[in-house]
């Protein structure tokens, strides 16, 4: 839930079991992250997302943009079936997709501590379209990485949720402010 995060600088936080990171593909914009009280007490918080991922590139494959936790260790999460978490707000026309990273494919150079990936293109299995409300996602519903197609859930290294904005013809900005809380296993 975020209670014992703190901030470590501009949009970026830690908390016992880890932290948070950002990314965007060239000529994207990373989404803009901050705590919110979730309960409105100064004891309960949420991570408040806010996306405007600016003019999209022409190549669909090279759009995208996206938010996560890292773990400080890898996490043997073998013994749950999934992770559930909890979105509010509003996702305006942002497809969002929800991905657990793990050691066989992040990619060594640029998770040097727990990747193992030397392929030449390493990403996580991953399930969209992500909504509003509470969603829980099985491991084995996360599909399509590479090197590995499905989740090592014994080597977790992490979660990450993604937007990928409309690109060619259809080409805008994606706009979206919305609250991740509630992050955790499930049975």
């Amino acid at each position: 839930d975020f209670s014992d995060a703190f901030s470590t600088g501009p949009g970026a936080f830690t908390f016992a079991d880890g932290g948070t990171f950002t990314y965007a593909s060239a000529g994207q914009t990373p989404p803009t992250l901050s705590l919110v009280s979730s309960d409105g007490t100064a004891a309960g918080q949420a991570l408040s997302v806010a996306f405007n991922t600016g003019t999209p590139l022409a190549d669909a494959a090279a759009a995208w943009d996206g938010f996560g936790l890292y773990f400080n260790m890898c996490t043997d999460a073998s013994l749950y079936s999934g992770i559930s978490f909890t979105i509010n707000g509003d996702l305006g026309a942002c497809p969002l997709q929800f991905s657990a990273q793990f050691s066989e494919d992040d990619d060594v150079a640029s998770d040097p501590s727990f990747g193992s990936c030397t392929a030449a293109t390493c990403y996580s299995p991953s399930l969209q379209p992500v909504g509003v409300g509470k969603t829980t996602v099985r491991f084995a519903d996360l599909t399509g990485g590479n090197p590995l197609t499905t989740v090592d859930a014994a080597r977790l290294t992490g979660v990450h949720w993604q937007v990928s904005p409309p690109t060619g013809a259809a080409a805008a900005s994606c706009s979206a402010n919305f609250t991740v809380d509630d992050v955790s296993f499930v049975p």
